[in-house]
């Protein structure tokens, strides 16, 4: 995936929001020895908070009381016998628990497509979870747990609403959510880029993004600058942003059929597997057949790209390699024609 180009001043005060994450843990020299450390760790204090409820819950209690009742006012006042099986069956009843809630498992049905790319997601709203000390509340539902972890890490509100409820954006929500970047360009964006979104690691991440920015040229000249889509928040696919982005156009000038496709450039391309890719493949200009398949198959930016022009009815049949704005780094051109 190309990097991401500065921010424009109606997105700068998107980002000024960054997760907090508690990354405290055990240190080795902490006063009382390590034993104390284990004990004063989050974890421990974590562990603990759960037992508390669980001692208080009102299924223990009415355990306990059926217990005295039958042994006696000893057996309320010494622990009856059975007591610490009572406590770890409460744990596991299901009635204890609030619907919806068993961690990660259950983060991940909790959201659109609890799948694929979509369970690094759910991951990362779960770290969040456990970092905030909020894992093991048995009296916050799931989606609560979601929504919250989803703005710990600077979803706005309305793409946490979306996330915790499993309410993803649908096609027809792309066309609303597009506008000009550069009209005199042709560079549209649809869903805007919300750099304040961070993963538990303090990572600004893709995966977490809904932005799809791309330049449709009258000559046929596209650029495909930066399409991410969080899998979680939509029930459409890139490809389909490319053609209502399209069709934007088509209705915004007032002409009888939208840009065509004849080349798609992706620029600045940074990604790991790009990189990787251009060590086996060194050589400006043309590529040949073998460094064009593994450009498409085996690079974040060819797979995407492949992804971007299906339902377009085209296919790649060339590509080139091109220095970006002059200097040292790259950019890929690709030739696109019809099946």
């Amino acid at each position: 995936m190309t990097s991401k180009r500065s921010m424009s001043p109606r997105r700068q005060a998107n980002s000024t929001r960054a997760a907090a994450i508690d990354k405290r843990g055990i240190q080795a020299g902490a006063p009382g020895g390590f034993s104390d450390a284990i004990r004063s760790s989050p974890r421990a204090a974590a562990q603990r908070a759960v037992n508390a409820r669980i001692q208080g819950s009102p299924y223990v209690a009415a355990q306990r009381k059926q217990l005295g009742g039958a042994l006696g006012p000893v057996a309320q006042r010494q622990g009856a016998p059975g007591e610490e099986e009572l406590q770890m069956k409460a744990a596991r009843d299901p009635a204890q628990l609030v619907k919806g809630h068993s961690g990660l498992d259950n983060i991940k049905d909790q959201i659109h497509e609890g799948k694929g790319k979509a369970v690094q997601i759910a991951q990362d709203l779960y770290d969040v979870d456990v970092g905030t000390g909020h894992d093991g509340d048995f009296t916050t539902d799931t989606e609560t747990k979601v929504k919250t972890s989803a703005k710990e890490m600077g979803y706005t509100d309305e793409y946490a609403d979306r996330l915790a409820a499993k309410n993803p954006f649908a096609k027809g929500d792309i066309e609303p959510k597009t506008d000009w970047v550069d009209e005199s360009e042709r560079q549209v964006e649809s869903f805007e880029y919300n750099g304040s979104i961070q993963d538990p690691r303090g990572a600004v991440v893709s995966i977490h993004q809904l932005n799809f920015e791309n330049i449709y040229r009258d000559d046929g000249e596209s650029v495909f600058k930066y399409n991410s889509r969080n899998p979680a928040l939509t029930s459409f696919y890139a490809s389909d942003v490319v053609e209502e982005q399209r069709q934007w156009i088509k209705t915004k000038r007032g002409v009888s059929s939208p840009p065509e496709i004849k080349w798609v450039t992706r620029e600045n391309v940074q990604s790991t597997t790009g990189a990787q890719w251009r060590t086996r493949h060194p050589d400006w200009g043309a590529m040949t057949p073998d460094a064009l398949d593994d450009f498409l198959k085996n690079t974040e930016n060819g797979k995407s790209t492949v992804s971007l022009l299906q339902g377009q009815n085209k296919k790649i049949t060339e590509g080139e390699v091109v220095a970006y704005k002059g200097g040292p780094d790259w950019s890929v051109r690709l030739k696109v024609e019809d099946k």
